[in-house]
């Protein structure tokens, strides 16, 4: 690192210092910060998930912890109270931490499915806001006002995993990209939701969908690997809606199609999850696709439907 100021060796003022371990603020202390944490989970017996290496399990007997660390947030769940408060004091004996208790959020975020769109819309536009876009985000406000008391529904149901996906074909009159977007539950409970713009343009509505189902298979299945790490295993193919009978029939029909050639690593992907079972892709009518609310405006009686499926329930204050 350069020499700070004040500590600059008159002598030698072009030289810089050899540093002898990670220092706050450099680019590589977060990394280092990782490794170092890691390293002491390691030693205790955590093993990392293949699927996301900042989840750690922890496995004793009958006993289990699940870990999750994000940058120096720690999230800390397990069967054992008493395993749990061991940890925490093994931790704290090389680590200043500060149990804040039960979790009520995390990262201070509180998501709503059905806000995604019109979020993903205006951040589009953060770099130079007109005032067009400041009413768009003021009217995004008024309706988190409106809707304080809404929130996910997570009720008993059966272990499936099943994903709805859909696309807006070029619904972006400036670039004519289309939107993507997924909606992924366990059981009856939306756990991950995306609406983001395509990468690049697509020439049909055919092909739009089937980058928007290749993207959520690609979600589906690394929620599946984090399941199986997690000692969750699920006794059927997760199962993908989609509303568009062509993308549907290109996923089934096992011979390759000439208009496929700009999306071959796409239709191969999908292609190959198929053939092996390892999904399965059904049609669903476009009132009833969920994912729907992800990639357009809606009419109101549309989009308060939809609302209500994806178990966004209201909570009493």
């Amino acid at each position: 690192m350069a020499q700070p100021q004040g500590f600059i060796d008159q002598s030698q003022p072009g030289y810089v210092c050899k540093l002898h371990k990670s220092l706050y603020g450099l680019k590589q202390a977060p990394r280092a910060w990782f490794e170092r944490f890691t390293s002491q989970l390691e030693n205790l017996g955590f093993t990392a998930s293949s699927a996301d290496p900042s989840l750690f399990i922890y496995k004793s007997h009958n006993e289990i912890l699940y870990l999750l660390l994000y940058v120096d947030d720690i999230v800390l769940t397990g069967t054992s109270p008493s395993l749990i408060t061991n940890l925490i004091t093994k931790l704290q004996q090389t680590f200043e931490l500060k149990d804040l208790g039960p979790l009520h959020y995390f990262l201070g975020l509180q998501l709503q499915p059905d806000l995604s769109f019109a979020v993903n819309q205006v951040r589009q536009f953060m770099h130079s806001p007109t005032d067009t876009h400041m009413v768009a985000a003021k009217r995004i406000l008024r309706y988190l006002k409106g809707t304080l008391n809404h929130g996910l529904l997570f009720r008993p149901s059966s272990l499936t995993l099943q994903a709805y996906a859909d696309a807006d074909w070029a619904g972006n009159s400036d670039d004519r990209r289309s939107t993507s977007g997924y909606v992924v539950f366990l059981g009856s409970t939306p756990i991950t939701w995306v609406s983001k713009k395509q990468s690049t343009v697509s020439r049909s509505s055919t092909e739009a969908e089937y980058r928007s189902l290749a993207s959520a298979t690609a979600e589906v299945f690394w929620i599946r690997t984090v399941l199986k790490d997690l000692g969750v295993f699920l006794l059927d193919p997760p199962l993908l809606w989609c509303d568009n009978l062509s993308t549907i029939a290109l996923a089934s029909n096992p011979v390759f199609h000439a208009k496929t050639k700009h999306i071959e690593v796409d239709y191969h992907f999908i292609r190959e999850k198929v053939v092996r079972r390892d999904i399965v892709v059904k049609f669903i009518s476009t009132t009833d696709q969920l994912a729907d609310i992800l990639t357009k405006c809606l009419s109101s009686p549309s989009f308060h439907r939809l609302r209500e499926n994806l178990l966004l329930s209201f909570r009493p204050p």
